[in-house]
C-alpha cells in the first residue's frame, strides 16, 4: 500500500521543558531506528531519551534550574 513499508518505522516524541513553566518545545523524530534486540519501537523508548538529554542540556545552557534534582543529565542513555 501507499505510505507504508514493511519493517520500517518512524518514531516521534514531543515534549516541553520545564513542565511547570515551559521555555522549550521540542519534537524528536527517529526515522528507521535500529534499537537493540528486545527494545520496543515506540516514540517514548526511542526518541524520548534523546529528548530528555537535549532538554536537560538546553535548560543548563539557558541557566534554568531543574524543577526536581537531576543526578547527571549528561549521562542520560541514548539508544
Amino acid at each position: 500500500g501507499k505510505g507504508y513499508l514493511d519493517g520500517r518505522w518512524v518514531c516521534s516524541f514531543a515534549g516541553i521543558v520545564p513542565a511547570d513553566a515551559p521555555r522549550l518545545v521540542c519534537v524528536m523524530v527517529a526515522e528507521d531506528p535500529h534499537p537493540p534486540q528486545g527494545t520496543s519501537v515506540y516514540g517514548g523508548t526511542i526518541a524520548g531519551p534523546i529528548f530528555a538529554r537535549i532538554g536537560a542540556q538546553a535548560m543548563a545552557r539557558l541557566d534554568v534550574p531543574p524543577s526536581v534534582p537531576v543526578e547527571n543529565p549528561r549521562a542520560a542513555s541514548v539508544p
